[in-house]
């Protein structure tokens, strides 16, 4: 596993505000369902 720096140098996206769950709850994620299930797949 690469530190916190060598992977922000990379371009890796790190996420790490607790306030994403609450986000994707409100805009219609179930309990004990991905978040990839509110992506609609045509």
């Amino acid at each position: 596993m690469k530190n916190l720096e060598d992977r922000l140098k990379s371009g890796d996206v790190i996420v790490g505000d607790g306030g994403w769950g609450t986000m994707i709850m409100q805009r219609g994620l179930r309990r004990r369902k991905p978040p990839t299930s509110l992506i609609p797949i045509f």
